[in-house]
């Protein structure tokens, strides 16, 4: 049998897919966007909360909900019964001013609510949910948040009422001799 020769045709055909293939794609995006607006962005705040939920040892299950209001803007909801997730709500209007840093620093804080319910159930405080989010975000990400928070609510308070004092590192350098 004669080897076969090469289509001049084959790149033609690659790049016709491969387009074929991006339209398809895109339509398919377009269509569960207009389908489920919003449903992106829970799926990726759930990546997150599962993220952290790992890094913080939950092992309780955690689902986020986006809502158009809540009085606390972010907020923990314990399980309505045994064997129920915990909840956490998130003000739409709210996690569009965040940015990645913050929207992480909001959870890990709701989070380390979680952690404190399920760990240490009456020792329920702000300081302490701070703590334990702190293990997972910087004490600036947190600072961030508290401020866009106040912002938005019209709030205001000591932030080391909430985060503790900050500790300054000194560093001493040797020389060499």
């Amino acid at each position: 049998m004669p080897p076969r020769r090469p289509s001049r045709h084959t790149g033609t055909s690659s790049a016709l897919r491969a387009t074929l293939a991006i339209f398809i794609l895109l339509g398919w995006a377009a269509r569960a966007s207009a389908a489920e607006p919003g449903a992106l962005p829970v799926a990726g705040l759930q990546q997150t909360v599962n993220s952290l939920c790992a890094r913080l040892g939950i092992t309780q299950q955690v689902t986020v909900t986006l809502v158009d209001t809540n009085p606390r803007v972010v907020s923990m909801m314990p399980p309505p019964a045994p064997g129920d997730p915990f909840s956490l709500a998130v003000q739409t209007d709210f996690l569009d001013k965040l940015t990645d840093d913050e929207v992480t620093a909001a959870l890990a804080h709701e989070l380390g609510h979680v952690w404190v319910a399920t760990n240490h159930p009456y020792l329920q405080t702000e300081r302490l949910a701070n703590d334990i989010a702190m293990r997972v975000v910087t004490r600036y990400s947190l600072s961030r948040l508290y401020a866009k928070l106040w912002a938005l609510t019209g709030a205001e308070a000591d932030l080391t009422h909430y985060l503790g004092p900050e500790i300054l590192r000194v560093t001493r350098h040797y020389a060499a001799d």
